[in-house]
């Protein structure tokens, strides 16, 4: 599941299996890693924001790297609410599953799913701040805990150190993550499949008439063979243009019915 060069949203980026969103100083050395070398373990490319010292707006680069991944793991932790990077990269991470329907898992760790959803306990003291610090912006406020809700009310796992074996937590996400992602693959190959049945009937069609037409797919992307592939938008993207071959002319701007010959 190495990771693919990808020109459908942003030229010069590549395609990951998960992107990971967390907060650092909670879980970096431990949980965090831990995840990590199970992830890697099971060849699954993962995109981990290495930064340390976080300022308040994301950078294009994460941005790109959230579009870019098939799954979005959340990490919610006592602390998660408290990084407003962390909050910008939630809304990010939703706005992909409304729009690109991209696959998000959260994770409760050591943290009540409730806390997240109501914004309750640390979470209310961290938005407590956040009100302070950004009092002329409401509509930000109000995207945050619109994003932290609707995560919350995803289907996730909860962790609960008193009570739980980390490892085997671990192994249950890493498992549906690895099932999922295999279900999208398999998904692909019969689109791929599919499209590429329908566009030999289309040519097929067309070579039968007597005109030329000039194609535009489109996104298109690059295999790991180097060859251009359809892309994202299929079949359903293509552009179809008419040239006169022969006797046929092409259609007049304001005919309503059929084409004319001459």
């Amino acid at each position: 599941m190495a990771a693919l060069a990808c020109s459908s949203y942003y030229e010069s980026c590549e395609k990951y299996d998960v992107f990971i969103s967390f907060r650092g100083s909670d879980i970096r050395h431990g949980f965090l890693s831990h995840m990590q070398n199970e992830l890697d373990r099971n060849n699954v490319d993962v995109y981990v924001d290495e930064r340390i010292e976080r300022g308040k707006e994301i950078s294009t680069a994460l941005k790109v790297a959230i579009e870019a991944s098939e799954i979005s793991l959340v990490i919610f932790s006592q602390g998660y609410a408290s990084s407003t990077w962390c909050l910008e990269e939630l809304v990010k991470i939703m706005e992909c599953k409304e729009i690109h329907r991209q696959t998000v898992i959260p994770v409760f760790y050591n943290i009540d799913p409730s806390h997240v959803r109501k914004q309750l306990g640390t979470y209310s003291d961290a938005f407590a701040k956040h009100e302070e610090n950004f009092q002329n912006t409401s509509e930000k406020l109000q995207s945050w805990r619109s994003a932290l809700t609707k995560t919350a009310n995803l289907s996730g796992y909860t962790y609960l150190s008193d009570n739980q074996n980390e490892s085997k937590f671990i192994g249950k996400i890493v498992s549906c993550i690895v099932k999922k992602l295999a279900a999208k693959n398999s998904m692909k190959s019969r689109d791929s499949k599919l499209l590429d049945g329908i566009y030999k009937r289309f040519t097929e069609v067309v070579s039968s008439m007597k005109i030329e037409p000039q194609i535009e797919l489109g996104s298109r992307e690059k295999g790991q063979d180097g060859n251009t592939k359809q892309g994202k938008n299929g079949f359903m993207g293509m552009k179809v243009k008419f040239s006169s071959v022969g006797n046929w002319t092409s259609r007049p701007k304001n005919a309503d019915h059929d084409f004319k010959d001459n």
